[in-house]
C-alpha cells in the first residue's frame, strides 16, 4: 500500500490527524494516542514497532499467527513478551472471558505495558520473563534504531558495543 494511502486509511480509522501522524512517523518521540473504540489511551514510541503494531489494531485488522483455527473458548491465556500489549489487548478483545497474563521483562516496554492494559480488566501484567528457573539474565540491548528496547539473551556484534541490562 503506498504510504500516503495508508495514512489516510490510518487518519479514518483513528479520526485523529495527530493519532495517524503518530503511527506513520520515522520520527522517534514518546507520545500518547487515542483510538476511537478503546478505552483510555495509548503510550508509545514513534518511529519504532510500537507505533506498527498499534497501527495494525487502530486498522481493525488482527494479527494472523493468532488466530486459533478451532473453535475454542480459551480460559487463561499467557502473552510471553508482551511488548507495549497490543497482542494482549487484541485477545481481550476477542476472548472477553479469559484471564490474560502478559509478561514483559523489559522496565520501559513494562511502563507502557502496563499503562496501556489498565482499562482492561482481564488482562493482568507481569513484570517478567518466563523461564524454565528462577535466575537474573544479562540482556543485550539492541543497537538498531528501530527496535528500541528490543534484544535478547544472546549477544550477536562485538562486546565492546554491547549495551546490557541485568534482569
Amino acid at each position: 500500500m503506498p504510504p500516503v494511502t495508508a495514512f489516510l486509511k490510518t487518519l479514518l480509522s483513528t479520526r485523529s490527524v495527530h493519532a495517524a501522524h503518530a503511527l506513520h512517523t520515522n520520527s522517534y518521540r514518546p507520545t500518547v494516542i487515542s483510538l476511537p473504540g478503546f478505552p483510555g489511551t495509548f503510550r508509545l514510541r514513534t518511529g519504532t514497532s510500537d507505533a506498527k503494531f498499534l497501527r495494525i489494531l487502530a486498522n481493525g485488522w488482527d494479527f494472523p499467527e493468532y488466530r486459533i483455527p478451532i473453535q475454542c473458548t480459551p480460559r487463561t491465556i499467557l502473552d510471553l513478551g508482551a511488548n507495549i500489549g497490543v497482542v494482549s489487548i487484541m485477545l481481550a478483545r476477542k476472548y472477553p472471558r479469559a484471564r490474560i497474563i502478559s509478561f514483559e521483562p523489559l522496565p520501559e516496554n513494562f511502563e507502557l505495558l502496563e499503562h496501556n492494559v489498565a482499562r482492561f480488566p482481564n488482562v493482568q501484567p507481569i513484570p517478567l520473563g518466563l523461564g524454565a528457573k528462577t535466575e537474573e539474565c544479562t540482556y543485550f540491548l539492541s543497537d538498531d534504531a528501530c527496535n528500541f528496547g528490543g534484544g535478547g539473551f544472546c549477544a550477536a556484534g562485538s562486546p565492546t558495543n554491547l549495551k546490557t541490562r541485568t534482569l
